[in-house]
């Protein structure tokens, strides 16, 4: 697994010195991305201690620019524990994030950002014996732009 954190994170910084930063872009309003990561979820309750499970999540993104140092927006993004079935109703475990975010670009003409951003996260559980239950996410990182 530490590879391919390790390749993931090279080939960030190739894509992000091959981009442009927002400084060298016609600055454009409004801005769309896709992006993908991992997603963990802690289940926790007053009879067990919890069990922290983490999986592929893929997500995506939109919002306004603020000049060319920093944008704000809105996420959307999701990940499965368990895919569901057609077949099996009774089968499927996902969580889901809504939540505002704010990038700031803090090297002038490098095209790197870091991202913060806080909101709502639903979990969804299919089973017979399943619960399901919402409550606050937050999210911090940072990624670099690439046109498309």
């Amino acid at each position: 697994m530490r590879r391919v954190w390790e390749l993931l994170t090279l080939l960030l910084l190739f894509g992000a010195f091959a981009g442009e930063s927002p400084a060298q872009q016609s600055t454009q309003p409004w801005w769309i991305g896709g992006e993908f990561g991992e997603g963990q979820l802690l289940l926790s309750s007053d009879q067990s201690p919890g069990s922290r499970n983490s999986s592929f999540a893929l997500g995506f993104v939109g919002g306004h620019s603020l000049g060319s140092r920093a944008r704000i927006g809105m996420e959307v993004k999701g990940w499965l524990i368990q895919a569901s079935d057609l077949y099996n109703p009774t089968v499927g475990e996902s969580v889901s994030d809504v939540m505002g975010i704010a990038d700031l670009f803090p090297v002038a003409r490098v095209p790197l950002f870091l991202r913060a951003g806080a909101g709502g996260a639903f979990y969804a559980n299919s089973r017979p014996a399943g619960f399901g239950g919402g409550g606050w996410s937050w999210a911090g990182g940072g990624g670099a732009v690439r046109r498309a």
